[in-house]
Formats: C-alpha cells, structure tokens, sequence
C-alpha cells in the first residue's frame, strides 16, 4: 500500500457513494503487512472513507460492530434487511 494507491481508492469511493449516497465505504489496513503508508497520510487523505482503521488485529471487534451498526441503519432506513 503507498499513497497513490490510497488516494485512487479514496477516489473510487468517492465515485461509489455518488451512485450509492448510503454506502458505507470502510479503509481497513492489516496489521500484520509491512507498508509505507504512515497513519498521518492515511488520516489526511482518508474524506472519502466513512472510517479509517489502521490496525485490523487491534480494532477487529470496532470494526464488525460498526458494520453492523450499519446494516441496522440501513434495514431501518429501507425496510428491506
């Protein structure tokens, strides 16, 4: 993972959530992978993500339960869940 690839990713969910306004689009790094993304640039260039998290290992549980935060916003929202 480098910066240009973070910010083309941050532009495709741009583009995703223009089409999808209710998507969630989630930035998870692993933490086991050596990487020369710095969590400084990740925080400066994450607008595009709903959430950013650096560190799968450590924030595993936060991120499944935000996911299912969502997927109950989104069954109350549409009906539909």
């Amino acid at each position: 993972m480098n910066t240009h690839a973070f910010i083309v990713y941050g532009k495709i969910a741009e583009q995703i959530k223009s089409v999808y306004p209710f998507c969630a689009y989630y930035f998870i790094l692993s933490s086991n992978k050596k990487r020369k993304l710095m969590p400084a640039t990740v925080y400066r260039q994450a607008k595009a993500f709903d959430r950013v998290y650096l560190d799968w290992e450590s924030q595993r549980d936060q991120i499944w339960e935000d996911i299912r935060i969502h997927l109950i916003y989104l069954r109350d929202r549409a009906g539909i869940l």
